[in-house]
């Protein structure tokens, strides 16, 4: 028979549970049901537990514990022995420990389907990166779900009654706070918030910074810092080890007790002598340095009922969630906020494994859960603004449409940058998670096109993002997923060397030059970003003119423009040759910008340059000013028919300049 398991995969203990005949199950780890979410590598072999918790004091500096705060971060790793590990390896390895663990205890040897809870107020990304480590351990990962909803999910097959329940989880390294509707066997998340980078760990930190300040006073040393400690290393990394977990051992005794002492003998040795630690601590005292805490938990617990719109009133049940929630602190603020005593009942720290065991077995497939987008997600728009289109606390699985069009005229393609987060007037501040672009749109001036784009976000919380041009029907799509061991980064536009070459002829007089003139320095000053391209000016007439090499000085390519005037005969010829000088030693991406208003007088010639030029991969853009051009000789010397450009009026062509800018900036 298949083993269908729940799994609170915590940032400080992790919790393992089976549901078999309505009674729960829950997986020992040398005969304790939490298991420290910690491992340790050593000579090439791997602890999990509390074997590993109990040997960091030794070997601090194998020792990763907490790393569930850094889910999702690709950037993070641990180097231990020259072996790295990611936060997902970390989670990896918890799991596949979990997954022997319970072959064993419950006699298996076949597939173990698990739900792997997270927290509510996770992202995208964290969520994938959870599962895949789910995968990666060799669990059959039926669903990633919150654990706000497991919990409720708990609670409601314990109780079976309708009511709007007020879950409080403040984990080792997260917190959430969740509003959820109970009716039958529907459980409906109405509102979620939370801080990813708050939990038990911090406080841990609290008291830890109180110990730092007493060996301060007393030795007049920083055991903060290795390199101001004035110990050994290997006496610093042990000493702060030590004071580390007795620091969560005290955090666990003040929710009990008034008082509590830390004596650690011989913490260190110190000019020759060993020093001998102690610390009498207050609940009082240790609230007041934990008040910066305590009141980003109580602002977050309240704009959670405000999002809502709901009253205390009409919360019928406070269920609290982490061993942070023991506080009294916490439970007295609670109580006053809601006019009632928290729920206690049942065992808070298996709560969240236990509703996750009831959606893993097949036959609670009668319950329905209905959770939210935690984060807003949506996509770049102009002036580097963020445009939301699937919105924080939205339903899922939800798909959404909107409507947006070109920013250029004449634009040929639409670049989608997908990101998650709030902040809509900086779209750097919110997270990035991808980008495709889309191609083949509408060739029209700007606004004109209208393109769609839909994001889905399924039962499973995968994104799938698709932009469809409505007119000529093209359309892109992408699964959003991070690439494992990938920085996620907003992509630079690519680099690339420009030769503009520009018709002074005198057809060219007056005020064309002049105006042409002008959409050159634009490209110049405001289209190219000079910091990753260069630009050369040719000139040419019956003669052509290198006016400038290739250059990123905006000075040196402004004033190269302002010295054209028109006159003389069209000849490309020598203006193609002259782009090949310049492009000679440029980049590995090379672009010549032809600009014309009248017909080629060496047509003998000049295509057998431009194909020798697009022969060595020189993308070749040509412009037709007016209806004296011969737009079918323009196209056979651009690279493609697509890189031939025609203005009937030469006030359009700063417009078609940002075109092309904007179709070589695409990534």
């Amino acid at each position: 028979m298949e083993l269908t398991v729940g799994i609170d995969l915590g940032t400080t203990n992790s919790v393992c549970c089976t549901l078999a005949k309505g009674k729960f199950d829950f997986l020992k780890f040398r005969g304790k049901e939490l298991l420290p979410s910690a491992i340790l590598w050593q000579d090439g072999e791997l602890t999990v537990g509390e074997n590993a918790r109990r040997r960091s004091v030794i070997y601090s500096e194998n020792f990763i514990k907490s790393s569930k705060t850094f889910m999702g971060d690709l950037e993070k790793t641990w180097v231990i022995e020259e072996k790295e590990f990611s936060p997902t390896d970390v989670a990896t390895e918890i799991l596949t420990y979990i997954r022997k663990e319970a072959e064993k205890y419950f006699k298996t040897d076949g597939e173990i389907t698990a739900v792997i809870t997270v927290p509510a107020y996770f992202t995208a990304n964290q969520i994938n990166e959870t599962k895949e480590a789910g995968k990666e351990a060799g669990f059959n990962v039926k669903q990633i779900i919150t654990e706000p909803v497991t919990a409720a999910i708990a609670y409601g097959f314990e109780y079976q009654t309708d009511q709007n329940l007020f879950v409080v989880d403040i984990g080792g390294g997260t917190f959430d706070v969740s509003i959820l509707k109970i009716e039958g066997n529907t459980y409906q998340t109405l509102a979620i918030d939370g801080d990813r980078k708050l939990g038990g760990d911090d406080f841990d930190e609290v008291i830890l910074e109180m110990c730092f300040k007493k060996i301060r006073q007393t030795a007049g040393i920083d055991l903060s810092n290795s390199e101001q400690s004035e110990v050994s290393k290997s006496d610093f990394l042990q000493a702060k080890q030590r004071l580390i977990m007795e620091a969560e051992k005290k955090k666990i005794e003040l929710t009990d007790v008034e008082n509590a002492e830390i004596e650690i003998p011989n913490l260190f040795t110190h000019k020759g002598r060993p020093y001998n630690f102690s610390l009498a601590i207050s609940r009082k005292e240790f609230e007041e340095e934990a008040k910066h805490l305590l009141n980003k938990i109580k602002r977050i617990i309240q704009k959670c009922l405000d999002d809502a719109s709901l009253s205390p009133a009409e919360i019928n049940k406070i269920i609290l969630v982490g061993g942070i929630s023991y506080m009294p602190v916490i439970q007295e603020f609670v109580k006053d906020l809601f006019g009632k005593n928290p729920y206690s009942d049942m065992d808070l720290s298996k709560l969240v494994a236990m509703g996750a065991a009831i959606i893993a077995n097949p036959e609670s497939d009668t319950i329905q859960v209905r959770d939210i987008i935690s984060h807003s997600l949506g996509i770049e728009i102009i002036g580097e603004r963020f445009e939301k289109i699937l919105i924080k606390n939205d339903p899922y699985p939800i798909s959404k449409s909107e409507i947006f069009t070109t920013t250029f005229d004449y634009q040929e393609v639409v670049g989608i940058n997908i990101f998650e987060g709030e902040d809509e007037d900086v779209v750097g501040n919110n997270d990035f998670y991808g980008s495709f672009d889309l191609r083949d749109i509408e060739k029209s001036r700007a606004e004109i096109p209208q393109i769609e784009v839909t994001f889905v976000f399924d039962k499973s919380r995968d994104l799938h993002v698709m932009a469809k041009d409505l007119r000529t029907g093209s359309q892109e799509s992408k699964t959003v997923r991070i690439d494992k061991g990938v920085k996620r980064e907003k992509p630079e536009p690519p680099s690339f060397d420009i030769a503009l070459l520009l018709d002074i002829s005198g057809s060219m007089s007056g005020g064309k030059i002049e105006t042409a003139k002008g959409a050159c320095r634009e490209v110049i000053t405001s289209m190219i970003d000079l910091s990753h391209n260069k630009v050369s000016l040719i000139s040419f007439e019956t003669h052509s003119e290198i006016l400038s090499h290739l250059s990123n000085d905006e000075n040196e390519l402004t004033h190269a423009i302002d010295s054209l005037h028109a006159h003389g005969n069209t000849n490309m010829t020598n203006a193609l040759k002259d782009a090949e000088i310049v492009l000679e030693d440029g980049s590995d991406s090379q672009v010549i910008l032809l600009v014309t208003d009248g017909q080629d007088h060496a047509t003998s010639t000049t295509p057998y340059i431009a194909d020798t030029l697009k022969n060595r991969e020189i993308r070749l853009i040509t412009v037709g000013i007016g209806y004296d051009v011969d737009s079918n000789y323009l196209k056979g010397l651009a690279s493609n028919y697509s890189d031939y450009y025609f203005v009937d009026d030469i006030f359009k062509l700063r417009d078609i300049f940002q075109a092309i800018v904007n179709t070589l900036q695409t990534v």
